[in-house]
């Protein structure tokens, strides 16, 4: 269903709960203004969560791993990917897929976490000898920058849809 970008507080609560945000009132709340801004943090967050390996819905069941190898198999030049043997030792020692997925998804989690950290503090990392450059994540208009997007990082968790674990 096609959306309309939200012009309202209310648009915006409305969008939240039509995508299944696990923490809406952390976006909407009593005394909160509405910005553009907001919902385009929320967009962007939200496309990342979209890559996110979901434990409620793990990749790593055996017959999806044996699927790979088959694949990687049944194509020549096609290396078996690197997960695929963990994954199968993994399964054969008792782990379970959700288990498996649990490790992936506070991996990820942990290092978009930093990653977008690093877009918040435009110093962080920087040799001294570098320090008058940064980087950063920047809202646009127009496709113009307008202000940097401060705080990115502590909003990832407040953009995680319902089906992920909080």
């Amino acid at each position: 269903m096609k959306r309309n970008f939200p012009d309202s507080k209310e648009q915006f609560l409305e969008l939240l709960n039509g995508l299944d945000v696990a923490n809406p009132e952390s976006w909407v709340f009593e005394g909160s203004s509405f910005s553009r801004e907001e919902v385009l943090q929320y967009l962007f967050l939200r496309s990342i969560w979209l890559f996110i390996e979901n434990p409620k819905k793990s990749t790593y069941e055996p017959e999806k791993v044996a699927r790979s190898r088959v694949w990687s198999e049944a194509h020549e030049g096609r290396q078996l990917r690197p997960y695929v043997p963990i994954a199968e030792k993994m399964l054969s020692a008792g782990i379970s897929p959700e288990e498996i997925s649990t490790l992936v998804y506070e991996s990820q989690v942990n290092l978009i976490f930093q990653l977008l950290y690093i877009l918040d503090d435009n110093e962080c990392g920087m040799p001294v000898e570098l320090d008058d450059m940064g980087f950063g994540l920047f809202e646009t208009k127009d496709r113009q920058p307008i202000g940097n997007a401060w705080g990115i990082n502590d909003l990832l968790q407040a953009a995680r849809p319902a089906e992920f674990p909080g």
